[in-house]
């Protein structure tokens, strides 16, 4: 169960978390967030798929994902083992990828073994106008949650006011019972936000996102899990299509194109 935490599902999930939420009435109990929401409609663009990309490293890595390590600083190339006792491929093997973000593209590879964690998992409820994050910390605890009125998002998050990310809509009168949040109940769909600002309707799925968090760019797919590249007004700089992405820095990314991965650049 070494590397259970890598299951591609689960590839973003960590962040020290506390346990608070709010009662309709504002009171918190246990929870954390808050945003004011303008929503919009994501644009795709006109042009036909990726004849435009500009490749810094051409898609020749054979990996079945590569991902970011939040704790190590860098990204893993995986492939799984299909015949794997549990439920879901594990890892047969980690390669170390060390972009060095020259104009060459030089890219290092070495073996090596990690567990990988991730981000939260940002929530919002329309209803009750609550916004906050959740996470699975462990079979034992479960999934801690914070949740705070909308009014308090720039005290509660300064370090999210100018950030992108992708926010799962609940009823949280369903998703939480008792005190305990249910991931799977009362959700409605997912919206990317930039700040306080919903620049997406809730019309995808719920994300996996293996890449490394930016400002102003992120990864997203559609329900035929076809990736693409948005940024902070909702606009697509790369259009959804490809098997999977994993953004490096504000300008470059991992992108998988017919099974094989390269790095572009989209500046």
């Amino acid at each position: 169960m070494k590397y259970f935490c890598l299951f591609l599902a689960v590839v973003i999930m960590i962040v020290v978390a506390g346990c608070s939420r709010l009662e309709p009435d504002g009171d918190i109990i246990t929870t954390q967030a808050t945003i004011e929401t303008t929503v919009g409609k994501a644009t795709e663009p006109d042009e036909p798929l990726s004849d435009d990309l500009v490749w810094i490293v051409e898609p020749t890595l054979e990996y079945d994902i590569i991902m970011y390590c939040s704790h190590c600083d860098v990204f893993f190339g995986h492939n799984y083992d299909a015949d794997s006792e549990f439920d879901v491929p594990m890892p047969i093997f980690s390669d170390i990828l060390d972009y060095m973000g020259q104009p060459t593209g030089e890219l290092h590879e070495s073996h090596a073994k990690y567990s990988i964690s991730g981000g939260i998992v940002w929530v919002y409820d329309h209803e009750l106008k609550l916004f906050g994050w959740f996470q699975h910390v462990s079979l034992d605890i479960g999934v801690v949650y914070e949740l705070y009125p909308m009014s308090e998002f720039a005290e509660r998050f300064p370090e999210e006011v100018n950030k992108i990310k992708t926010v799962r809509q609940y009823d949280t009168t369903v998703a939480i019972i008792d005190g305990i949040f249910s991931p799977g109940d009362g959700y409605s769909g997912t919206a990317v936000a930039y700040g306080n600002e919903f620049v997406t309707d809730f019309v995808y799925p719920m994300q996996t996102n293996p890449g490394k968090q930016q400002t102003s760019i992120m990864s997203i797919h559609d329900d035929d899990r076809k990736y693409g590249i948005i940024d902070e007004n909702g606009h697509f700089l790369v259009p959804l299509g490809f098997g999977l992405i994993s953004t490096i820095t504000e300008t470059t990314a991992f992108v998988n194109s017919n099974g094989k991965w390269g790095i572009i650049d989209i500046s």
